[in-house]
């Protein structure tokens, strides 16, 4: 096993570590257990959206919404509410191996924002048989490859202008023919130490919103998922 700062759902959810022994981190977290949405505004006061967000989405997420874990991130260009919906098990899960990896996570972010972003281009990157995509500031989205390589493949056929293609990956045999052809390919991997990990979107919010912690080690040591 080796440690760096991603949560996966491998990790070990049992032990026990003393709190005040932990170093606090910012996590990524595996995209595709997250799932994104875009709701209208609530016409109610802002204090209850928290309470009104829930049912917006229920016919839109498989589990009930009670066991679900829902934070709003932002706003999107057309002025609707940006939710990221995840569920509490999950959140539990991470919480515990961060913990018993002497963790004290600070932040707990979705990790294709560890790819780059360039305005007008898609940027595509591999873990563990999952390709990562970013495709915009906060747009992005993880899948297995043959479901991924759709979804690359209608983003841009619905772009206004052909946005450019940067690929990532370790066997350039995965990577479908007519995209090869449109695409700059490279096998490198993603660093997780030392990928930037912005402030939002924070899954950490809420319920499992983090203890205040008086002193915090810099982001790049090791931190907590347990990466078989």
């Amino acid at each position: 096993h080796s440690l760096d700062r991603r949560i996966t759902n491998q990790g070990d959810a049992f032990g026990s570590i003393d709190d005040l022994n932990a170093t606090s981190m910012q996590l990524w977290v595996p995209t595709e257990r997250i799932g994104f949405h875009q709701v209208d505004v609530p016409t109610a006061p802002e204090r209850k959206w928290s309470q009104l967000i829930p049912w917006l989405l229920e016919d839109r997420i498989l589990q009930p919404v009670e066991e679900m874990h829902l934070v709003i991130v932002g706003r999107s260009t057309d002025n609707q509410l940006q939710v990221l919906a995840v569920s509490r098990e999950d959140m539990q899960h991470w919480c515990r191996v961060a913990e018993n990896s002497a963790v004290a996570a600070s932040s707990m972010v979705p990790d294709y924002l560890a790819l780059p972003w360039e305005a007008g281009r898609i940027n595509v990157g591999w873990r563990e048989g999952i390709l990562l995509v970013r495709s915009g500031t906060d747009q992005g989205f993880a899948a297995s490859p043959d479901i991924a390589w759709a979804m690359v493949d209608r983003l841009i056929h619905s772009a206004e202008v052909a946005p450019r293609l940067s690929i990532s990956i370790p066997d350039q045999t995965l990577v479908p023919e007519h995209l090869m052809q449109m695409a700059d390919i490279n096998d490198s991997s993603i660093d997780w130490k030392f990928a930037d990990i912005p402030a939002t979107p924070n899954l950490l919010q809420g319920e499992f919103k983090p203890r205040s912690r008086q002193t915090s080690q810099a982001s790049w040591l090791p931190a907590a998922g347990l990466a078989v």
